[in-house]
């Protein structure tokens, strides 16, 4: 079970698409609940009623095209109950509705949960995608929520999501770690080495992606943010502009003509020995 993760903006979407678009896989957009329901700690059917109502109330549970109702009755069929066959149950049928055997998953910081996945879900397979720290402040200051005074900010979220990531699984067997800027400079190569981790043929139709892309994300509607405002589906769908598009190289090292000296600094700063360990600086 492939989980994508990294510091939000890192292109994680884009390599969903890409693994979606196998014949076998399929992926969902941002899951979240996952966070709530590795700290479950009833048993039986109290836990069961526990990880539907964590799953179904989760602000994203629309996004998934899943009857509530269909969901409680495949729960009810799992006896004895546990949570780590309740988790999967989620995901089997998900896959399901596109007729694959297969399904991933692709919330950027279950990355952070590795250990707790690792023990719950011993199939999980961790991709930590990686993109240069500087491009991940830019794409965050364009969406969106972005703000150009918070620049010290996201390079302080990207700093510590790689630390916490990487902390967590690099030595393990299940944890691969990928360059953003690779996957869109050799596509082809970087998806046969995503494969062969993940025990999977290479299929000339992960490179085509684009073209089911739109379609894909069509699936996230109106949400609720955490602070209450409503989420449009426009919205949401903005911060993926250019996710119909074949992968462009020119996306890597877009912070040179972005950032300013100042910005470029104090990004310097706090991520500098990060970049430069990561072979960027």
């Amino acid at each position: 079970m492939p989980f994508i993760v990294g510091a939000p903006r890192s292109g994680t979407t884009l390599l969903r698409l890409m693994l979606d678009a196998h014949s076998a896989v399929a992926i969902p957009a941002e899951t979240h609940f996952l966070f709530e329901a590795v700290g479950l700690e009833s048993t039986g059917s109290p836990l069961r009623r526990e990880l539907y109502d964590t799953i179904v109330h989760a602000r994203q549970w629309n996004d998934f095209h899943l009857n509530g109702a269909g969901f409680w009755e495949e729960l009810c069929r799992i006896q004895p109950f546990d949570l780590s066959s309740g988790i999967r149950c989620f995901y089997r049928m998900y896959a399901e509705r596109f007729g694959k055997p297969r399904y991933g998953e692709k919330t950027p910081m279950y990355g952070t949960l590795i250990s707790a996945l690792s023990e719950l879900l011993p199939e999980a397979q961790f991709i930590h995608l990686i993109r240069d720290g500087r491009d991940v402040v830019v794409s965050n200051v364009e969406v969106w929520w972005g703000n150009r005074a918070n620049v010290a900010d996201y390079a302080k979220w990207w700093l510590d999501a790689v630390r916490e990531i990487r902390r967590q699984g690099t030595g393990r067997s299940n944890y691969l770690e990928l360059r953003y800027e690779d996957l869109v400079e050799k596509p082809e190569e970087i998806l046969k080495s995503a494969c062969e981790f993940l025990d999977l043929s290479f299929e000339p139709a992960m490179l085509n992606y684009h073209r089911a892309a739109a379609g894909r994300l069509a699936e996230m509607g109106d949400i609720r943010h955490t602070d209450g405002r409503l989420l449009s589906r426009e919205l949401r769908l903005s911060t993926h502009p250019h996710i119909a598009l074949p992968p462009d190289r020119a996306r890597a090292g877009r912070w040179q003509g972005v950032l300013s000296r100042e910005e470029r600094e104090v990004v310097q700063s706090i991520a500098g020995e990060m970049l430069h360990s990561l072979g960027y600086c």
